[in-house]
């Protein structure tokens, strides 16, 4: 929603004032059943799930609206090639960095080869080319691994040819089988005198997803694994995987490379997995001549649908594969319609782990219509104008899928990069020596352990980088100053890392009714439905103490239950959240429970984040859309005052208690409650003894980039100078309590450099994960100038 909107107006609340005395007749008089301004709310059923409904058909359309909206950020310039690849350059720049493709790649050095005392890096060899095992520099402590397919004259053309994640580099050269001869795409690219280069990729199996230290195991695809710990740190298995592949081209222009200083064209093929990063390298790496695309071409609105490691932040906002394929133009394309690999995540666990904990994300890749690949085939003709005369669509007649590596595709490709165009049968192989399985399994597990290695340095070096990117901008002098230096921080917090909702101006339309299960002589309760925007409502209870007087304004506390709660959950006694909301209202505050979707409705709830990462949208920016409408109508009450509206929550509540507030400035204050710790480790961290959310079905926490930005002590900084505070058990599972207390170190001494320590506090109880309800509401009765009750006597002066 946009900060500094105009509050919609009440229907009604202009007269609301006059007909509050309603409310305040002598305790014998029965509440009014309707909350007076409001509508009668009939007796809803499931509303949990519709609002999760309604917020899921609100983000498909907003997918859709997304593809016709792209034009604005593109100003291509087709009056020359030169001019072209200028106007673009800016687009390139972000899709860099939304496929986390930022590191450095170390210098081009010789390719290394592989090899034992007992086997050779020569695997293979034919009368035109050899077979060598190779590996490459990308990053520090990061290689590419894979097969060198080395003509023995001069290359015609130098190729990295990609294989499918399930697929091994000997596969595409036919020295290992699982693949046809005519699909043998590297083979037949080295017969027609082509230096090939095939990487391995990340694949699908869960074997080594796992804590080996204790032997915990998840299953979770080794491509997942990487995924939620990358994405933390503004990095991804797609930027890791392209960064191998241009590292290969480094190698293939250096100084003693096969294309250094020669007329020698490049090109990237691929197909599935490898189609994608074909055409994503294509799109970033102008020093491709050429790009091959099998089994990768579709409209990308159902990207939700796709695979968790095919999740990319903010990519339909600007990006579809016609715009990647655009990117390319003048250089040539193919793309093949082929059938991709079947696939349905999650994968079966690996059959020999012992402890497996069923964490991974739903997902599945299945061919697309042709009719489809088509329309997307068209547009990306279209955006390219007149530079896509290099442009071929290979499918078979009728529009059925061709067998991948096709011989018309493959004679298209070859005559884009130059190479030796003729007919051939495949060469048989003299001395072959595949590679088995235990070598196989040993680099796969190489290529895991390497990245994750490289991902975790990353995550404990992005303390750095948030003290460059945040800390060291601000200088906390006085509360006022704060408070105008952290706006910008706030402005980006909410758009680049929760996602903005844009406010709707609809009505509020309040609709209520008395809950008469949850009345009683101190307090009424209402049941509250409210218009977020057209067709997308937010619901929670309101509890009023039962001695409000006409006229009397009082604060607010707005209790946030958690994952797997609704707002009933913060009136029950029993269970971690102590009926607080109750408690709170008896102590004369007014209380405001919401409902936030959640993880009651399973996939169903997390696809909300996956339909909106593709947007830059987030379930967090959805619920500080909610709050932010009911803020709005909870200042309109006449019995409230809106300065005093304070929020506390207990798990996810915890999670919103440092976000909706650090960018809703009309909460005066936060109380975190069970959940307040070092994040950025919480979700990465590859040990399961910590409670990691690797090891949980929490997969929609990944937040892109946050840790580079803002851990908790960042977002608390954001709610600073108002007061904060954290609450936590000793026994508390969420996070150990010295990643909480080391994080929360920081937030005080901010506080304390503002001049304002007394604004905030951390509470430590011996307990579990729950509301405990002492420290924090002195603290809310302190900061909201609330008086609170009288300690009850001693038991003596009662008698």
């Amino acid at each position: 929603m946009v900060e500094g909107t105009a509050e919609p107006r009440l229907n009604g609340y202009g007269r609301l004032a006059a007909v509050w005395c309603v409310l305040c007749l002598p305790a014998a008089a029965a509440p009014p059943d309707v909350l007076p301004g409001s509508a009668r709310l009939e007796a809803p059923a499931g509303l949990a799930a519709a609002i999760v409904e309604q917020w899921d058909g609100y983000l498909l359309g907003e997918i859709e609206k997304a593809k016709t909206e792209r034009a604005r950020f593109w100003q291509r310039d087709t009056s020359s090639p030169e001019g072209y690849a200028r106007s673009i350059k800016a687009n390139r720049d972000r899709l860099q960095r939304a496929v986390g493709a930022i590191d450095r790649r170390v210098p081009a050095a010789d390719l290394e080869l592989v090899a034992s005392l007992a086997q050779s890096s020569r695997r293979a060899e034919t009368p035109s080319y050899s077979v060598l095992t190779v590996r490459w520099p990308v990053f520090p402590g990061v290689h590419g691994e894979g097969l060198l397919l080395k003509p023995r004259g001069e290359p015609r053309a130098c190729v990295v040819a990609i294989p499918d994640a399930d697929q091994l580099p000997e596969m595409l050269a036919g020295l290992n089988p699982g693949v046809a001869p005519e699909s043998q795409m590297a083979r037949r690219l080295a017969e027609h005198g082509i230096m090939v280069l095939l990487p391995t990729l990340l694949d699908r199996r869960t074997i080594w997803s796992a804590d080996e230290r204790l032997d915990v195991h998840t299953d979770q695809s080794h491509r997942e694994w990487i995924y939620r710990q990358a994405g933390e740190v503004g990095r991804h298995p797609i930027g890791y995987e392209v960064q191998k592949v241009r590292a290969a081209i480094d190698w293939f222009l250096s100084a003693g490379g096969p294309a250094a200083g020669s007329r020698v064209k490049i090109g990237v093929a691929g197909y599935g997995e490898g189609g994608l990063l074909a055409l994503y390298t294509a799109a970033l790496d102008e020093r491709v001549d050429a790009a091959w695309v099998s089994g990768y071409f579709q409209p990308r609105e159902q990207l939700w649908q796709e695979p968790l490691y095919r999740n990319i932040w903010g990519l339909l906002t600007e990006f579809g594969d016609a715009e990647l394929a655009a990117m390319i133009a003048p250089r040539g394309l193919v793309v093949e319609y082929s059938e991709p690999p079947a696939v349905s995540h999650p994968p079966p666990p690996d059959p020999a782990a012992k402890r497996i904990y069923r964490v991974a994300g739903a997902g599945r890749i299945a061919t697309p219509p042709f009719a489809l690949v088509s329309s997307e085939w068209e547009r990306a003709r279209k955006l390219a104008g007149p530079y896509g005369g290099n442009f071929e669509l290979i499918a078979g007649a009728d529009g059925r899928p061709v067998r991948f590596g096709s011989p018309d595709a493959l004679r298209s490709f070859v005559r884009l990069v130059g190479g030796q165009e003729r007919a051939t049968s495949p060469e048989p192989f003299a001395n072959a020596h595949p590679p088995a399985a235990a070598e196989i399994d040993a680099r796969q597990r190489r290529q895991i352990r390497e990245l994750q290695e490289f991902t975790q340095e990353r995550l404990r070096l992005a303390e750095y980088e948030r003290e460059k990117f945040f800390w060291s901008k601000l200088e906390p002098k006085s509360p006022a100053t704060w408070d105008e230096a952290v706006r910008s921080f706030r402005n980006y917090f909410w758009d680049e890392v929760i996602g903005r909702f844009p406010d709707s101006g609809v009505p509020l339309n309040p609709r209520s009714r008395r809950l008469a299960a949850h009345s009683d002589a101190q307090m009424t309760t209402y049941e509250i439905l409210l218009d977020v925007s057209p067709g997308v409502e937010t619901w929670g209870y309101l509890l009023l103490p039962a001695d409000l007087k006409a006229g009397e304004q009082r604060p607010v506390v707005v209790c946030q239950h958690g994952a797997g709660g609704q707002p009933v959950s913060t009136l029950e006694a029993d269970g971690p959240y102590q009926e607080y909301a109750v408690k709170l209202a008896r102590r004369g505050f007014i209380v405001y429970s919401p409902y936030n979707p959640n993880k009651l409705l399973g996939e169903k709830f997390r696809q909300l984040q996956r339909k909106g990462n593709p947007l830059k949208k987030t379930i967090f920016g959805i619920f500080a859309a909610n709050h932010q409408r009911t803020l709005h109508w909870l200042k309109q009450l006449p019995f409230v005052d809106g300065r005093r509206i304070a929020f506390y929550g207990l798990s996810y509540g915890g999670k919103t208690a440092v976000r909706v507030p650090a960018v809703l400035e009309d909460y005066c204050l936060s109380i975190c409650s069970g959940d307040f710790n070092d994040y950025v480790q919480k979700v990465t961290s590859v040990r399961s003894d910590k409670n990691s959310f690797m090891f949980v079905d929490s997969y929609e926490n990944v937040q892109f980039n946050l840790g580079n930005t803002f851990n908790y002590a960042e977002m608390a900084a954001l709610i600073a100078p108002r007061p904060f505070m954290v609450e936590h058990g000793y026994k508390d599972r969420v996070a150990p309590l010295e990643w909480a207390a080391a994080e929360y170190s920081k937030v005080r001494k901010l506080y304390s450099y503002l001049g304002v320590p007394e604004r905030t506090a951390m509470a430590f109880f011996d307990g579990p994960h729950m509301i405990h309800g002492e420290e924090t509401f002195a603290f809310l009765h302190r900061h909201l100038r609330w008086p609170a009750p009288e300690p009850d006597p001693p038991r003596s002066e009662k008698l």
